[in-house]
């Protein structure tokens, strides 16, 4: 069992941008469950909420998966009806006990 998987505090699914042709349109759609049951820790990276783009307010999270998850930038991590939105990863391979994913996230 690995370090993180022991501190983990949410069970959900990743689920994955598909683009989707309708009428000539394409536009993109979170329609790919690339898996399920995914056990992360999920911690707030601030008590202050961030303004991105056209004045939109979001929470901002940092979560740990397990190393060899397959996340990617632009998914989303569904806990219980709520979507955080993966904003980057970065791989933590100091030692094999340690190993993990570190994504930062947000949520409206």
């Amino acid at each position: 069992m690995s370090l993180i998987s022991k501190f983990s505090n949410a069970t959900g699914d990743i689920i994955r941008l598909q683009d989707t042709t309708t009428s000539g349109y394409i536009t993109q759609t979170y329609t790919t469950t690339v898996a399920s049951n995914v056990k992360a820790s999920v911690q707030p990276a601030s008590e202050e909420l961030i303004a991105l783009g056209q004045g939109d307010f979001y929470n901002t999270f940092t979560i740990y998966f397990e190393e060899g998850q397959d996340v990617t930038t632009g998914d989303q991590y569904v806990v219980s009806g709520t979507k955080y939105i993966i904003q980057g990863v970065q791989r933590k391979d100091y030692n094999n006990r340690t190993a993990h994913l570190e994504c930062s996230a947000i949520t409206e």
